[in-house]
């Protein structure tokens, strides 16, 4: 979402565990409040007449960037429930406003002028003092003062985008599919879908009436059968494809766009036999499809293109499809699929690419040509790439290609579409203000939880807050599948380097988890493993005032497993090397003390010769050495003996060496496994966008910028999901595909387009490609890395005001780089398998 003024500025500091409350003039108000403390930062948008979020004890700089202006009638209010300090400013002196200190549980800003609001009266108390002269937050502070003293509230160029919804139901499928042909039943949960999503988007996330277009098609008696639509309100092709283009028309550049579907999915022949090597188009079914004379399917290149359309117009669209496309079962009475009775394998006479509705023929086989080119897989998701175009669109997807998306009585109530059941339930309880990814995980678990055979999926920009325009770096953190008393199951096993042992603090859901305090969580430790799932105990913190465990919430590692340890050691003195001065020895005994103090156990001194990690002070710098004594490359900035925290930055850099390379090493080595060395990686040249057959020699030298493929062959005999991860020169982690999920099938290839790159100031490097195969549906964001050398930040630590205040207004657009912790798997498994391949990168 965008915001027009500044309405606050404000300091606080939280001695224990605070609920904040930021309360809005009208109800549908439209803000973001920034919260910021030390190295961290979190954005909450908002629509509505409050926001409410959970802090962990700490110093905050608190702004709320508004669409609307406060006033004596009007007035902001920031509250929490236990009493803390604010900081704020106070009366000018001598034409210079200094910061104030007062206690209390509430600040207004009631002033259009000034976002500012007045914090309650100081007692003078020693607590309050401290605040202002030796909390870290001060500098920023000074420098907020600087920049929204005398000037007032500042606008920001731009009104607030608007949110545009299409929203489209069908239960009331009309018969006479022929011969052949596919037949869809009639559904009982697709308006009710539509009809919660509606009052949600009105009354929750405050859309007009006139930005959304409902088109349903009720079954007789069912919900909305009472109103009948007018017929250019029925969802038939031409009608959605007429409707998806007024709503496109009507927005305007940086407004959102949501669109929901729940009905039917589909395969049928495809339009384009020369591009789709499987001959089947991917669609949604509108009302009238078993009508072969007239009835027509709303293609996926269809799709593609007019989300490219979207894009170039520069919208921020979701889709969210509650539908399947394949499979032929049911779930007895009380589940019912939502697809057809089979593929719908004859052609229709009047359905042609030359008479789509949405573009002309060669706009479409031009998408369908680079579709084909995009790395899907065998078993292909719903398409929706824009062309190539970089576009914030998001997908959530009911169900992976060979799975069903169901529609249940959840709970005993009317049957609706699962996933949009549990979309909506997650929504509710946050409101729109996550993103989409933390939106995903808690739904994931709960449509997991009933029906293990439906995976959701979330493709495409998965950072950006729901219904909203900014986005959002989340932690790396590991999500909770389920919850049984002080058992935990978390997604997350072998294959992502969890270990027995191993001990994660749990972030409650209504916390924003980037400035939580991981000592004050609860703490579970993992008891058992399997490929991709741990099973953990609740081991503290589970006492009154503690938050539950739910699905919502987030775990991240504090603790290694005593085995995942890495070991560090003094390198020997080189022959002839001069005695450390007193300063270096002094640094050595400093650093020596930080590893002995490492409670996450990522680290450790070394008891023998042997060591993962040799360290020495060489020139007054320290170097970090490989077990061979060798150097490790490109470690910077060079850190000097005598800099300044200069122990706390090497234990870091180990640490992080600690995690790159248990990734790295990641291994299946069970001999007994089937699908131990079933990933077959090779390197290939590009031609004509397409993979030259020939594989390019181990380890090849290509110059930057040089586009190529990694083939993945899958050679076991289960279909796999693909994690991709890129370890690179600079000691960072990616993980290539964490937006759009891979499946390959058995025996199968796949070509994923790349292209070589070096980081600046690198003039060769070798990459390292890794690939993790899985059973099951797993996700790996938890072992990302950002790279080494980035500028490090103590935390704590003061900065200057300028950086300060630029970090802090950047972080509407900068993702916020967290702490990701990773542990080396000891235990082998029969769920997964795992590849790596390399190439030298040259400028």
């Amino acid at each position: 979402m965008g915001a027009s003024v500044r309405v606050i500025n404000l300091g606080m500091r939280a001695t224990q565990q605070t609920v904040l409350t930021v309360r809005m003039p009208v109800a549908d108000a439209t803000a973001m409040l920034r919260v910021t403390r030390d190295d961290k930062s979190a954005l909450v948008a908002f629509q509505g007449a409050a926001a409410t979020t959970t802090l962990a004890a700490g110093d905050y700089v608190i702004t709320l960037d508004s669409a609307v202006r406060p006033g004596p009638d009007a007035p902001f209010t920031v509250a929490t429930d236990v009493e803390i300090l604010f900081m704020s400013a106070g009366t000018p002196v001598d034409d210079v406003r200094p910061l104030i200190v007062g206690p209390g549980r509430q600040a207004i800003s009631s002033d259009p002028k000034d976002p500012w609001p007045p914090p309650p009266p100081p007692l003078g108390s020693f607590a309050e003092q401290q605040f202002l002269t030796t909390s870290p937050i001060t500098a920023t502070l000074k420098v907020l003062l600087d920049a929204f003293t005398g000037k007032g509230s500042s606008d920001v160029a731009g009104a607030p985008p608007a949110i545009h919804a299409l929203l489209i139901g069908i239960d009331g499928y009309t018969q006479g599919a022929g011969a052949g042909g596919a037949i869809y039943r009639p559904l009982r949960g697709c308006v009710r879908d539509i009809l919660e999503v509606e009052a949600f988007l009105r009354h929750n996330a405050g859309v007009p009436a006139e930005r959304i277009t409902r088109l349903i098609a009720p079954a007789a008696g069912g919900p909305g059968s009472a109103e009948p639509a007018p017929p250019v309100l029925r969802p038939t092709y031409g009608n959605i494809v007429a409707a998806w283009k007024r709503v496109m028309e009507a927005a305007k550049p940086n407004d959102v766009v949501y669109i929901h579907y729940s009905g039917h999915g589909g395969r049928s022949t495809t339009l384009f036999p020369a591009m789709k090597d499987n001959g089947l188009d991917e669609s949604i079914a509108p009302c009238d499809i078993n009508d072969r004379a007239t009835g027509r399917y709303l293609r996926d290149v269809e799709i593609a293109v007019l989300l490219k359309q979207m894009a170039q117009r520069g919208l921020l669209t979701t889709v969210v499809l509650d539908s399947c496309h394949s499979g032929s079962a049911t779930r007895g009475d009380d589940a019912r699929a939502r697809h057809g009775d089979s593929e719908d394998r004859l052609p229709r006479a009047a359905e042609s690419a030359d008479n789509s509705a949405v573009a002309s023929r060669a706009e479409l086989e031009a998408m369908a040509t680079h579709l084909a080119r995009s790395p899907r897989g065998v078993d292909e998701t719903w398409r929706i790439d824009q062309g190539g175009l970089t576009s914030p669109t998001t997908v959530i997807a009911a169900c992976r290609p060979h799975e069903s998306a169901y529609e249940y009585p959840v709970d005993g109530m009317p049957p609706k579409g699962v996933l949009t059941h549990f979309w909506l339930d997650t929504l509710r309880q946050r409101g729109a203000a996550m993103t989409y990814r933390t939106a995903y995980r808690q739904v994931f678990a709960q449509v997991q939880a009933l029906f293990k055979e439906q995976t959701p999926l979330l493709l495409g920009a998965s950072n950006r807050l729901v219904l909203g325009t900014s986005t959002l770096a989340q932690p790396a953190s590991i999500a909770i599948l389920e919850v049984h008393g002080e058992q935990v199951k978390l997604a997350a096993g072998t294959s992502g380097l969890l270990e027995v042992g191993t001990r994660l603090a749990v972030i409650p859901g209504e916390f924003l988890p980037e400035l939580a305090s991981l000592p004050e969580m609860t703490q579970i430790e993992v008891t058992a493993v399997t490929g991709t799932t741990s099973q953990a105990r609740v081991v503290r913190g589970t006492g009154e005032g503690q938050p539950a465990i739910t699905l919502g919430s987030q775990a991240v590692i504090v603790t290694y497993a005593p085995t995942m340890r890495r070991e560090v050691r003094w390198a020997p003195p080189k022959p002839g090397a001069p005695p450390l001065s007193p300063a270096e020895l002094t640094a050595r005994h400093e650093l020596e003390k930080e590893i002995a103090a490492d409670t996450m156990s990522a680290i450790g001194l070394a008891t023998t010769e042997s060591a993962d990690y040799q360290v020495a002070i060489d020139d007054g710098k320290f170097v970090i050495l490989d077990p061979a004594g060798a150097p490790l490359p490109f470690l910077r900035p060079e850190i000097g003996a005598q800099t300044p925290d200069a122990p706390r930055i090497v234990k870091a850099r180990l640490v992080h060496l600690a995690r790159f390379h248990n990734v790295q090493l990641l291994t299946n080595t069970d001999r007994n496994s089937p699908l131990a060395g079933k990933l077959e990686l090779t390197l290939h040249a590009t031609r004509g966008g397409n993979a030259v057959e020939v594989a390019l020699p181990n380890h090849p030298r290509l110059p930057i910028n040089t586009a190529f493929h990694l083939r993945i062959r899958n050679r076991s005999t289960r279909r796999l999901s693909l994690a991709v991860l890129n370890l690179a020169p600079d000691w960072s982690i990616a993980y290539m595909n964490q937006d759009a999920p891979l499946t390959l099938d058995a025996g199968q290839p796949i070509d994923l387009p790349l292209t070589t790159w070096l980081p600046p100031g690198y003039e060769v490097a070798t990459d390292i490609l890794k690939v993790i195969g899985t059973l099951d549906e797993a996700h790996f964001e938890w072992l990302t890395l950002p790279a080494l050398d980035q500028p490090y930040i103590p935390r704590g630590a003061r900065r200057s005001e300028r950086s300060a205040f630029e970090e802090l207004m950047s972080l509407m657009h900068e993702p916020v780089c967290t702490k990701k912790n990773v542990t080396i798997a000891m235990s082998p498994t029969f769920s997964w398998s795992e590849a790596q391949i390399s190439l030298e990168v040259h400028r």
